[in-house]
């Protein structure tokens, strides 16, 4: 099987006659229109084979694209290998993972995972892939740029051909004026 092209199709809203009147309004007003909507962004990195822990400066943002959720995942060798089936992650016995937004660590105590004893609750508890929620941060206390830091441990060493993705996800508001045409980016 080729796939050529994937499309999605989104169901249009159609607000009734009173609603539309005042939207037209605001419209007519130029009032402002804002859009919140989060945004994300995908690191890989291929993990050094036989290795058991790795260090990985994910990426230095700014405090604007701060992450509000950091998702991290791994496959063994299915790059490029159209048989496996790439919506399948793997666990890569890890044994510990934490999240380094500068200072400030995710989770704040060293996780003691053992998939081999099939102990990995604080794991489904932080969701499949080990999720971590950015978003009870300071926001006072928020410097200017974000440096994103992955620890990764594992019980024996990492497969050949093995690859870690980062997802960040974070908040981004957009306002724009609807007369002038203009679109502008604004703090999350």
């Amino acid at each position: 099987m080729d796939i050529q092209n994937v499309e999605l199709k989104i169901k249009r809203i159609y607000p009734e006659s009173a609603i539309k009147e005042k939207l037209l309004e605001g419209v007519a007003a130029n009032n402002s229109i804002i859009m919140p909507y989060r945004q994300w962004d995908v690191q890989v990195k291929t993990l050094a084979a036989g290795a058991i822990s790795d260090a990985w400066a994910v990426k230095t943002t700014s405090h604007v694209e701060s992450p509000r959720y950091v998702i991290v995942c791994f496959q063994v060798e299915k790059l490029d290998k159209l048989k496996k089936d790439t919506t399948y992650f793997d666990h890569i016995n890890i044994t510990n993972i934490k999240l380094s937004l500068n200072a400030e660590s995710f989770p704040t105590e060293r996780m003691r995972l053992n998939f081999d004893n099939n102990d990995y609750n604080e794991a489904h508890f932080r969701y499949t892939e080990f999720q971590s929620n950015c978003s009870r941060r300071d926001e006072n206390e928020r410097p200017s740029t974000v440096d994103v830091r992955l620890e990764i441990e594992a019980a024996q060493g990492f497969p050949e051909n093995t690859r870690a993705y980062c997802i960040i996800i974070h908040d981004c508001i957009m306002e724009y004026l609807p007369l002038d045409n203009i679109v502008n980016n604004l703090k999350a």
